[in-house]
């Protein structure tokens, strides 16, 4: 994890860990969530100004230049983390044509073969399907990383990739066994790890704003508020779809202890060891936890 202070390594691990009373308080959290939800999706007063300005947003000519570009297509583990989170959603259409439902995303795997075991989908609207699932960037990697002879693979039942290759490639594995592939957009993310940010100075939206009345101007600042808000609330969505509702606070609650830098590893923290694991080992959480960070060293078996 990056780690940008002088502070003890453990700081912000022992902050999640000595605070983890929040967890069980999490009705409170997801009742007032809820009241959110039904005032910005069912109230149409509310609803209208957020829809003007995203409106605004897609057809505007005008819009602050970010700090820096973000890479066109985030690391792996970044997309294996936002699709365990449910940010690409739950229905998708395969490469085939088939319907593809996600019922269980699984859980990570930590050993060799697929980035996720035991998950569950349904093709067709047919029997659930159990299984493993492999993420990869591109169509192509199925063959090139030798998934199709490692016995490792035999299990998935589902490929997902981000960029289609000229040509078509298929996923079959070592008893050659079809596995169908799902296509995801990029275009679908919510800006949850997004590094760009606003230069720190007046920029190219000062010159439409300036003239405008004061109250036009929180006008539609309220109207962005809400906007990012409900973008927010849609994410949060997803999460308690994917993994219900305690195990989406438990992440969400992980993901703001990162604050900025280490958003994307304390996400993938939580989803390796859920809150589950975590209850079902009450008095080895805080050791689990610091060693799924890497701060717990290897002993030396061989000095002793």
């Amino acid at each position: 994890m990056t780690n940008n202070r002088k502070a003890a390594p453990d700081s912000i691990l022992s902050l999640w860990f000595r605070h983890s009373f929040v967890l069980r308080h999490s009705c409170f959290v997801i009742h007032l969530a809820r009241d959110i939800w039904i005032s910005l999706f069912h109230n149409p007063a509310v609803t209208l100004a957020p829809d003007r300005y995203a409106q605004m947003r897609d057809t505007a000519r005008v819009r602050e230049r970010a700090l820096f570009v973000s890479p066109r297509i985030p690391s792996e583990l970044e997309l294996q983390a936002r699709w365990f989170a449910g940010d690409f959603g739950k229905r998708f259409v395969g490469t085939g044509g088939d319907q593809i439902d996600i019922i269980q995303f699984g859980t990570w795997n930590r050993e060799t073969g697929p980035d996720f075991r035991d998950a569950a989908i349904r093709i067709n609207g047919g029997d659930p399907i159990r299984g493993c699932i492999e993420i990869d960037l591109l169509d192509r990697s199925w063959e090139t990383h030798g998934h199709a002879t490692n016995p490792a693979f035999e299990a998935t039942v589902l490929h997902v990739f981000v960029e289609r290759s000229d040509r078509a490639f298929f996923t079959r594995t070592q008893s050659n066994r079809n596995v169908p592939q799902v296509c995801i957009d990029l275009a679908t993310l919510p800006e949850a790890f997004n590094p760009n940010v606003p230069l720190a100075r007046p920029g190219r939206c000062q010159a439409p704003l300036k003239d405008l009345l004061e109250e036009r101007v929180c006008s539609v600042l309220n109207s962005a508020a809400q906007f990012r808000l409900r973008q927010k609330a849609n994410r949060i969505r997803n999460k308690i779809d994917a993994h219900g509702r305690n195990e989406a606070l438990f992440q969400e609650i992980a993901s703001a202890l990162g604050y900025k830098e280490n958003k994307l590893p304390f996400t993938l923290l939580a989803q390796r060891l859920p809150l589950r694991l975590l209850r079902e080992n009450a008095r080895d959480c805080e050791a689990l936890l610091f060693g799924g960070a890497g701060f717990l060293e290897t002993p030396d078996l061989e000095s002793r």
